[in-house]
């Protein structure tokens, strides 16, 4: 998330806010140690861009010093929460992607040809910094990231976003999409993006998303049976479910076979959106219990509205 700007006069549709020099831009190709980079890391996209900003935020010459040194401290996404904290995911669509404690592991395997050392907390703070902060210029190579001071000052909004930023041959410019308002916030978009990916790659979750979605894996759905007996009871009196799945709720089959039948009854079953924002009090939690504790309540609610339509 970036630190937010506010337009200091009304702007015009189609304007240009600012422009950034492609010599500003941080990213694999642009480091001084592209080179060793390029030879002593696996050719993976994301782990040499993040050597690359490993490698230039502790370099105290770096041409990109005056970056860092205005960057907070410490960034965070789920991928570099303590255990404890990612147990709080334990549920939702995203508890499987973050709960991965070999990840540093598989990072130095990749860079075992490069003559550097790297600490873990260099490589998840350089992992975090591109999730959260970087742009991507050509979509069909979505690891090629790139940093791009300036233009990630601006906050996401999925509605209210009035700026976009286009890439030129020597510059790129963010322009105005829509009339801005004097002492309004200047927003960019990440997309249409669910609490559940707007945490796991940024780390924050948004109010009033109307793009919630979650995507129902077979376990899933038996997990909710389990703890819905209520829920199974309906399925059965509809014939969705037999007498010998209601007595072996590990029947790889029965389920199987229950969950073609209910996504034939919903067709858009594998992706189930909500078109309004789900909430609950998280008043008395952290800000990552809160996060936690609202994507993993959303996803609930969505699964539960849906099979509720079903049945």
């Amino acid at each position: 998330m970036g630190f937010g700007i506010k337009a200091i006069s009304f702007i015009k549709k189609g304007s240009s806010l600012f422009t950034i020099p492609r010599t500003l831009l941080l990213s694999r190709h642009s480091t001084a140690h592209c080179e060793a980079i390029r030879k002593g890391v696996d050719n993976c996209q994301w782990n040499q861009a993040i050597w690359a900003v490993a490698l230039e935020r502790r370099n105290p010459h770096s041409h990109w010093k005056p970056y860092f040194d205005m960057l907070p401290d410490s960034v965070s996404t789920p991928m570099s929460w303590c255990g404890h904290d990612k147990e709080m995911l334990k549920g939702s669509s995203i508890f499987n992607s973050v709960n991965d404690n070999k990840i540093f592991d598989r990072f130095m395997r990749s860079s075992r040809k490069i003559n550097m050392e790297i600490e873990e907390q260099e490589f998840f703070f350089a992992g975090d910094l591109l999730s959260s902060y970087s742009f991507l210029e050509n979509p069909s190579s979505p690891e090629d990231v790139m940093l791009v001071p300036v233009a990630d000052l601006l906050n996401h909004s999925s509605t209210s976003n009035n700026a976009k930023l286009y890439f030129g041959k020597d510059c790129l410019e963010m322009i105005a999409t829509k009339e801005i308002p004097e002492g309004s916030q200047i927003f960019n978009t990440f997309g249409k993006l669910s609490n559940s990916q707007l945490l796991l790659k940024y780390g924050f979750v948004e109010s009033h998303n109307p793009y919630n979605n979650v995507v129902i894996e077979l376990q899933t759905i038996l997990q909710y049976l389990r703890d819905d007996n209520a829920c199974l009871d309906r399925l059965y009196q509809k014939e969705l479910v037999k007498d010998e799945y209601r007595l072996s709720m590990d029947s790889d089959s029965g389920l199987s076979s229950l969950f073609v039948k209910l996504k034939k009854s919903y067709k858009d079953f594998l992706l189930w959106q909500f078109g309004q924002y789900v909430t609950s009090d998280y008043s008395n939690q952290s800000c990552r219990q809160r996060m936690a504790s609202c994507v993993c309540f959303e996803e609930r609610q969505i699964i539960r509205y849906h099979l509720d339509r079903i049945l």
